[in-house]
């Protein structure tokens, strides 16, 4: 039963590392998500500096890039499953980012609508998002304790 468990896990964690690999190639190709032998255990390849990264050895965009391929590995997943959703949301990270990485990422995202038509919603405070985001919704502070006031613009 157990032996059985873990072989199973282990396939899965196979293809998600597989589907996950794609979209880390797209965000910096020196880094690529592995397993730690017969382990369950994610590990972060380094190519250019040959070695293996534990997850405190990230930086803090290094793993929202980490989370986020593993995420949108977990949604190409889910593609065949009945309840599968077109839409996807990620509540910040983006603050993390180098100006390359986060090129990179939107890069990434912004292809994935094109080529399966999934959507991302992206909620942050980045200020650099604004130019690279066609629709955006503001939710700010209205007049009052319990009053809020929401925005919409869109470039379409």
């Amino acid at each position: 039963g157990a032996r059985f468990k873990t072989i199973a896990l282990s396939f899965v964690l196979n293809v998600l590392l597989q589907k996950a690999n794609h979209y880390m190639q797209m965000f910096d190709d020196n880094f690529e998500l592995g397993k730690q032998g017969e382990e369950l255990t994610i590990v972060v390849k380094d190519y250019q500096n040959n070695g293996i990264l534990s997850s405190s050895g990230l930086s803090g965009g290094q793993q929202f890039m980490v989370s986020l391929a593993l995420a949108l590995g977990l949604a190409d997943m889910a593609e065949n499953m009945r309840s599968a959703s077109d839409t996807l949301f990620i509540d910040e990270g983006f603050g993390t980012l180098s100006e390359d990485y986060l090129d990179n990422v939107m890069n990434c995202l912004e292809t994935l609508h094109q080529r399966t038509g999934k959507r991302v919603g992206i909620i942050s405070h980045v200020e650099r998002l604004r130019e690279r985001i066609a629709t955006q919704i503001r939710v700010g502070k209205g007049k009052g304790n319990k009053a809020c006031v929401v925005e919409i613009e869109s470039d379409y």
